[in-house]
């Protein structure tokens, strides 16, 4: 049986058009990030047996096949994945416009989930590339703006905040500049905390790790040209 979803908000996933990580995202968007976070929920009541399958080798995308979810909630592949991959990692209550709790995976132990997902995503990553190549598409036919705004997909549809450009450019502008440097060190606690001010109303999206690693990220876009620097 078909579950009827209000509005069809979580098709919206796979609609988010090239250049959202310019801009922000529109309110049905966040609406389609909320409902993949409550549907991860959901589901976790409606198959816990999941993540034994998980353990015991089966991909998300076979396990989106045996219980049928695309048929079940009427969502595309991806969106249905992205859901799985909610229910068996759990939510980490860190999306700033959702009030949904935090909750845990069906596999509680995370360590042990970085593991399975990344040896699923090792062996699927290795089908894939293989045809990818021969097709001469995916991450080998993109530029390296392509694999940054499609990163900003994947942030979304993990319930997380992506960086926006400003906000890049801005990390790197303070990074620069002698109150929030020391020595050739970046003060990343002050720096994630004006970043917090100026873009997030204060709340603490960004810390200092996040800012650290950012910054690495930023220097290599720059390198290839995906950021200019006025």
């Amino acid at each position: 049986m078909r579950v009827a979803i209000r509005d069809k908000a979580l098709m919206l996933l796979d609609t988010i058009p090239a250049g959202t990580f310019y801009s922000e995202i529109t309110e049905k968007q966040c609406g389609a990030v909320i409902l993949g976070i409550r549907l991860g929920k959901t589901i976790q009541d409606m198959f816990p047996a999941m993540a034994e399958d998980y353990q015991n080798g089966l991909s998300a995308r076979q396990i989106v096949e045996k219980y049928k979810i695309k048929e079940i909630f009427g969502v595309k592949e991806g969106v249905a994945r992205t859901v799985v991959y909610n229910a068996l990692g759990g939510y980490d209550g860190n999306f700033i416009s959702s009030k949904h709790e935090a909750y845990p995976g069906l596999i509680e132990d995370k360590e042990e989930f970085k593991r399975l997902a990344k040896r699923h995503n090792a062996e699927s990553g290795r089908e894939a590339g293989l045809k990818q190549f021969k097709l001469k598409k995916g991450i080998h036919a993109q530029t390296p703006r392509d694999r940054l705004e499609l990163g900003s997909f994947i942030t979304i549809a993990k319930g997380r905040v992506p960086y926006t450009e400003e906000e890049f450019l801005y990390i790197y502008k303070l990074a620069h500049t002698p109150e929030f440097k020391m020595g050739i060190r970046i003060k990343a606690s002050k720096v994630a905390k004006a970043v917090n001010n100026k873009f997030h109303k204060g709340e603490e999206v960004r810390n200092s790790d996040k800012i650290t690693k950012a910054f690495m990220r930023i220097k290599r876009y720059i390198e290839q040209g995906v950021l200019t620097v006025e």
